[in-house]
């Protein structure tokens, strides 16, 4: 048996009962200690070194963390392991994002009380945002609207949860924020329940600025929408032109961010100019022929985006591809609520309709119902898409412009011009603590450095050789061992990136149930996939005293043959 943090006296005692032989290994800082009365290791990697002789081991506690499970080659099985106390058990949130981005943060909380929880994240460039999380009892039979809102908030947190399981007993939270500015930013996440110490720990997010890709709009008429969009754009320093036609040969362009656009046709060098060609179905449609050439030639072999926004047609089609729909039963008007992933979007009123399905053409937008309302497909070196979503600046008006920056925030990233892929830094997702080990990885590197160079809060450097990743020839990777708290940065120039180590004693919660998952995985591993305990071979010294005798035999050997033989040599010689 082997006891781990969380470990009780009676778990000891029926070890000794069973006549088994019991190791306890040290709790790490902040977690309750095994009781005393075992023999103790050093580490669970100690055990196989120490005792080859065992070949399957019974965890008690918490568990081991995954590195210790990878350095321990035995069958493992294991009691059911204690409640979590109080605090967060799981985490994700991105730890780097472009300027004007949202932040999303969804986990887990255990031990919630029945009276309920508050999770909070604060921070200078964010204000406060909170969410009440409702105790176990409350969330068994949700009977009234405030219990299904947390019945949605659960399947929110369960989307963003990376873990292939759903533990029982544990509140799901989502909070979204936006930081102001670029920099590095610590978010103070907060868990307070009456009757419990609050549960304080830090989040890292890392906002940088990147060139933003230029957006043409070109309008058949001035719209509500255009305007909308122009000033959301303007305002995330976005460079964008709009163009709409207010009669016969007399357009009006507004732009901001990038200069004036010159009077006349659309040509080559002033598409060139944009990332992203956005033109409703009548602005296509009053395109001269010159106009299209060079637009398709955008598109083709520029690399530039276009989205066409169908309008009320039928059949949209934009540069020869065709994006074909169908009416839903029923007709009338549709309250579409898209789906963005890890949330949905308030109703929007659209016609009853949804593009057919198509092999060469991807979803860009869905509803939650799975009716896909915007695709795209590449064309060339650039991309073409049509949207149905139309009249967005409703989202505005409702008080729900995160909606409205969410959705075309999608559209530009998913449409606008590809920019070289460059190299870059990624620290592992979730929490990183002192001496736990954080896997560091360079993407897109085609000639990465000899080594990673790691700069500690103290300015001291640390060289880590780098390895290839075998089925990803441009990723490469390291394994760091952090031995102080702070900002860590890796990495130089435009690759580098910056991490947040706490301190080891921090986020006590999310390592016991990370030690929970982890034992029960190796647990459920198949046996013929399990590690399998190889004999482990002791050099053992050989016992001198043989070779000392051997040693004195010849010395006296030689010692004889020289006194005797040459006494008998000298009798012959006479």
């Amino acid at each position: 048996w082997l006891l781990t943090s969380g470990a009780t006296t009676a778990e000891l005692g029926a070890a000794a009962a069973a006549g088994a032989p019991v190791w306890a290994i040290p709790s790490a800082a902040g977690e309750p200690a095994p009781p005393a009365g075992a023999a103790e290791l050093p580490d669970a990697a100690s055990l196989a070194r120490l005792h080859p002789e065992v070949s399957r081991l019974r965890v008690v506690g918490y568990g081991l963390a995954p590195w210790e499970l990878a350095e321990l080659p035995l069958a493992v099985a294991a009691s059911s392991p204690p409640p979590l106390p109080f605090g967060i058990t799981r985490v994700v949130w991105p730890r780097r994002v472009l300027a004007g981005e949202t932040v999303e943060v969804g986990g887990l909380a255990a031990g919630i009380p029945a009276s309920g929880a508050t999770v909070r994240l604060v921070g200078p460039a964010i204000g406060e945002v909170s969410l009440r999380l409702a105790g176990a009892s409350a969330r068994e039979v949700p009977a009234s609207p405030a219990a299904e809102a947390h019945e949605e908030s659960t399947r929110l947190a369960d989307a963003a949860d990376e873990s292939p399981t759903r533990v029982a007993d544990q509140a799901p939270f989502r909070l979204r924020v936006e930081p102001r500015g670029p920099g590095h930013h610590l978010f103070e996440l907060r868990l307070e329940a009456s009757g419990h110490r609050a549960s304080v720990e830090q989040l890292d997010v890392e906002v940088v600025s990147e060139a933003p890709p230029a957006v043409l709009w070109l309008d058949a008429a001035p719209t509500v929408e255009g305007r909308e969009v122009k000033r959301w754009l303007a305002a995330a320093g976005v460079p964008f032109a709009w163009r709409a036609q207010v009669s016969r040969g007399i357009a009006r362009d507004e732009v901001a961010g990038t200069p004036p656009l010159p009077r006349g046709p659309l040509t080559a060098a002033l598409l060139d100019r944009f990332d992203l060609v956005v033109v409703d179905a009548r602005a296509l449609a009053g395109l001269g022929a010159g106009e299209r050439a060079a637009l398709a030639a955008a598109v083709r072999e520029k690399g530039v985006g276009l989205l066409l926004r169908a309008g009320d047609s039928t059949l949209p089609s934009a540069l020869g591809v065709g994006f074909p729909t169908r009416a839903l039963p029923g007709g009338g008007e549709l309250a579409a609520r898209l789906d963005f992933g890890g949330g949905e979007s308030a109703p929007l009123a659209l016609p009853a309709r949804e593009l057919a399905p198509a092999e060469i053409h991807a979803p860009l937008v869905a509803d939650r119902a799975g009716r896909t309302l915007a695709a795209w497909r590449p064309l060339g070196a650039g991309a073409v898409g049509v949207s149905l979503v139309n009249d967005t600046w409703r989202w505005v008006l409702a008080g729900r412009g995160n909606d409205h920056r969410h959705y075309w925030r999608r559209v530009v990233a998913a449409l606008a011009r590809r920019t070289p892929p460059q190299a870059r830094w990624e620290a592992a997702p979730g929490p990183l603590l002192v001496d736990s080990p954080i896997t560091l990885t360079l993407a897109g590197g085609a000639t990465p450095p000899s080594a990673a160079r790691i700069a500690a809060p103290s300015r001291n450097v640390v060289t880590i050789p780098l390895r290839q990743d075998a089925e990803e020839p441009t990723r490469w990777s390291t394994t760091f061992w952090p031995r102080e708290p702070g900002w860590h940065s890796v990495g130089e120039g435009a690759a580098a990136t910056s991490f947040w180590v706490a301190p080891g004693n921090h986020w006590t919660t999310w390592r016991l149930a990370a030690r929970q998952e982890a034992t029960a995985a190796r647990i459920a591993t198949p046996p013929s996939a399990a590690h399998v305990a190889e004999p482990v071979r002791r050099r053992v010294p050989i016992p001198r005293w043989p070779l000392f005798l051997l040693l004195l035999a010849a010395l006296a050997t030689l010692w004889a043959d020289e006194q005797f033989g040459a006494r008998i040599s000298d009798r012959a010689a006479a």
